[in-house]
């Protein structure tokens, strides 16, 4: 927060205090460096700060009550990635125009002197920051060549947003990020050990593409996917009623379905059988007593046969050659050493 000042419409000074106010503690961030200002009866703007070596995360919430706008001056050393996760703003710096800043969109800055405006409306507005100085910038050309066009544009003094489409048109963009914050708020983040997740999202941002698909993917969507393709290799021999999945969201079952295919490869459904099929995969090769209608009870398949059609179709052999076949690659592996 150092070198930044803050002005409420009246263009009176805020103060930036520590720690967050307890009506807020549900926007808290374990073991994060928080910061919020008070905006007297508009709202707040909270800041929470994730150390991590080269890499500074700064996950950001503007909770106002009304429109409201919030005027800023500084400077930033380095390179800033900005997003927004969700909500919208309109913003404006120096003699920039108007520009709509909404869910999925990006900015880049390198080294930027701030005189802006910002106008937010009654909602939340969530935003997440990627800051790495310049040096360590550069050092990313080296593993990802993508970048150096960037250091070209920064050494003419150029600032800009990434690109034209917001990321929520790239699901696979909102899925990195989801990782990202997830760890941020398990407090399982660091820097150094996750450089490799940092640099696949900064990669992703900058390679972002609209992806054919007629829907786009909020945080909270892509964060509810994620959640139930975890859900159901938790629940793999439970009933579970996959056409009810995407409807436990606002999403809708279409746009659940068609998300959950761009991310995983497959549907829900067949997802779940796939992840069946390894299960009993497993079994098969440390039971020796159990039928295909113990496999059908235990993994809630239909019956024996709908179980042994279901494993031929994805493993291309019965379970019983399936067996025979693992056996005889063991022994002749045995033998060969």
């Amino acid at each position: 927060m150092k070198g930044l000042k803050f002005y409420d419409e009246q263009h009176t000074l805020l103060t930036i205090e520590h720690g967050l106010p307890e009506q807020l503690n549900k926007y808290a961030i374990k073991d994060a460096d928080a910061y919020h200002i008070n905006v007297a009866k508009a709202g707040y703007m909270l800041f929470q700060h994730i150390a991590g070596g080269i890499w500074d995360i700064w996950l950001s919430h503007y909770v106002f009550n009304r429109k409201t706008t919030i005027y800023c001056e500084g400077a930033i050393e380095g390179i800033e990635f900005h997003n927004i996760i969700e909500g919208y703003a309109l913003y404006q710096n120096g003699y920039d125009e108007w520009q709509h800043f909404g869910v999925g969109d990006h900015n880049i800055l390198y080294n930027p002197k701030i005189k802006s405006s910002a106008r937010f409306n009654q909602n939340v507005v969530v935003t997440f920051d990627v800051h790495l100085s310049t040096q360590t910038f550069k050092g990313l050309t080296e593993r990802q060549p993508a970048f150096k066009k960037w250091v070209t544009y920064f050494s003419k003094g150029i600032n800009t947003r990434l690109y034209k489409t917001p990321a929520n048109k790239n699901i696979f963009v909102q899925a990195i990020l989801t990782e990202v914050i997830e760890k941020c708020q398990l407090a399982l983040f660091d820097g150094n050990s996750n450089k490799e997740l940092l640099g696949k999202f900064l990669d992703s941002v900058l390679h972002n593409e609209t992806i054919n698909c007629p829907y786009n993917y909020t945080f909270e969507d892509v964060k509810h996917i994620i959640e139930t393709k975890d859900l159901l290799k938790a629940s793999v021999n439970e009933k579970i009623k996959v056409t009810e999945l995407g409807a436990s969201s606002l999403m809708g079952s279409k746009k659940f379905i068609e998300g959950f295919k761009m991310l995983f490869g497959v549907v829900p459904i067949t997802f779940l059988i796939r992840e069946r099929i390894r299960v009993c995969k497993n079994i098969l090769l440390q039971e020796n007593n159990l039928t295909n209608d113990d496999y059908a009870t235990i993994m809630n398949f239909n019956s024996g046969s709908h179980f042994a059609r279901t494993f031929k179709m994805f493993e291309g052999c019965t379970p019983k050659e399936y067996k025979k076949r693992h056996l005889e690659e063991i022994k002749s592996w045995s033998s060969a050493k």
